[in-house]
């Protein structure tokens, strides 16, 4: 990660905001993302210490929403596992425990449609919405250690529909609308 080294100069809502055209601009230019990342530290205590079973990034580069963690924060180009792929197919394989019939809607970052906004994945552990797999494979969208070691103790093979109780599913989903509404 490269940090701004004068980041005691910035307010921290500038600097996300600066941070976000960079990362615009820097994708207009190539076709990956660079990040600029003055938070590191709080980035990194994201995906290493996420003590939530539930994903979900908010489709918006509004900073100031009150959505939860930014989707620029969940942002690491970094990580590039050798087994992304097959972390990607389990993930878009496993059961959906919700889903919403709604309009699609525009990627934030690319405009693409995504299709699948409203679904929530399951795998009997693990809370996710299904947009996920495009972050995570179009925009550098890390996920949290602990569940990329879930999925690879699975050896990548999602569950079947039968084989997972969707009860503890919505006990996570609270948690998801709690942490969104405090």
């Amino acid at each position: 990660m490269f940090c701004l080294p004068v980041r005691a100069i910035f307010h921290p809502q500038q600097l996300r905001a600066t941070m976000i055209v960079a990362i615009l601009l820097h994708a207009l230019m190539t076709s990956s993302y660079f990040l600029l990342s003055a938070f590191s530290e709080c980035q990194m205590s994201l995906f290493s210490d996420w003590k939530h079973r539930w994903l979900s990034c908010p489709n918006t580069t509004d900073l100031s929403s009150t959505i939860g963690v930014p989707l620029i924060d969940w942002i690491d180009t970094e990580w590039q596992p050798n087994d992304k792929d097959l972390i990607l197919y389990y993930m878009s394989n496993s059961p959906i425990v919700s889903n919403c019939f709604s309009d699609y809607t525009l990627c934030a970052l690319c405009n693409e449609p995504m299709h699948n906004s409203s679904d929530w994945c399951w795998d009997g552990e693990w809370l996710w919405q299904a947009d996920m797999c495009h972050f995570i494979s179009c925009h550098s969208v890390r996920i949290p250690d602990l569940f990329a070691e879930r999925i690879r103790s699975a050896k990548y093979n999602p569950p079947d529909q039968g084989n997972v109780d969707f009860s503890k599913a919505e006990l996570l989903y609270q948690d998801f609308y709690q942490f969104h509404t405090e």
